[in-house]
């Protein structure tokens, strides 16, 4: 899934071909909670994150192009999400972040990528029903929970 993701992403535009000429890594940051209330959740993220990483270099990449993850842990904070997400894009050069643990950290993340204009996909949190529907966004996805 997460594969999919980056590659519709980087076919349609976030990524900077410029980019691709002087590095050929995908950096994609991952904000989870490696500390808090939801920790245990955010081991697991972190283990999907790393094998569908390994499982995409393996195969050769994103249209030729390795991808490194960065992961900052948003200790279940939605604040601490804030200055992890921002400091991913302005210091890191992210090209997509994912993670979210619980609806406020989602958010928090999903804010600053509308912001900025960089891919955010959450796989837990961003309520039933919520963040979508009252802000419609073309860089925030979510898995559907049934």
């Amino acid at each position: 899934m997460i594969f999919l993701l980056l590659v519709g992403f980087l076919a349609f535009g976030s990524f900077d071909a410029s980019y691709a000429k002087t590095e050929n890594i995908v950096v994609i940051g991952l904000n989870y909670p490696a500390t808090g209330p939801y920790r245990a959740e955010g081991v697991q993220q972190k283990h999907g994150a790393e094998l569908a990483v390994d499982e995409i270099n393996s195969i050769g990449g994103i249209l030729g192009h390795s991808v490194k993850m960065v992961e900052w842990d948003s200790k279940s904070d939605p604040n601490v999400t804030t200055n992890n997400v921002t400091g991913m894009i302005a210091d890191q050069g992210v090209k997509m972040v994912f993670g979210g643990s619980s609806s406020a950290t989602a958010i928090a993340a999903a804010e600053v990528c509308q912001k900025e204009s960089v891919p955010f996909f959450c796989h837990l949190g961003l309520c039933q029903g919520g963040y979508r529907a009252k802000r419609p966004s073309l860089f925030v996805s979510r898995v559907l929970q049934l």
